[in-house]
């Protein structure tokens, strides 16, 4: 995933054009990882316009930032355009404790039992 979100126009084209599976190593955060490079971390209490192509998306604190994550390892996205041309995101995560159970979490977030 590092080689995907260092390029931030690859990850805006995806969302785009398809729903993406993000996965991350157990215990890290998917969505944190995946916006690296596409999202700048808000300063908390801070109030500036975000150059970002997000209308809305998931927020965890770290350090005193809002950065985008949801503490899940795999994540599911959907985009949608809204009207002002940005992107709300849908989304499904999935918590991964051991590489083993990658396919149970995909599963869980693609809605298949």
């Amino acid at each position: 995933m590092p080689v995907i979100s260092a390029n931030p126009e690859l990850v805006k084209r995806l969302l785009n054009s398809t729903r993406l599976i993000a996965v991350a190593e157990p215990g890290q955060d998917a969505l944190t990882l995946l916006f690296t490079g596409l999202v700048e971390p808000v300063k908390i209490g801070e109030k500036k316009p975000t150059k970002d192509p997000m209308a809305f998306l998931p927020l965890v604190e770290k350090d005193g930032y809002l950065v985008p994550g949801c503490e899940c390892s795999v994540i599911l996205l959907e985009a949608r355009q809204a009207p002002g041309g940005k992107l709300i995101l849908g989304y499904r995560e999935a918590t991964l404790t051991r590489k083993s159970r990658l396919p149970w979490a995909i599963a869980a977030v693609l809605g298949t039992p």
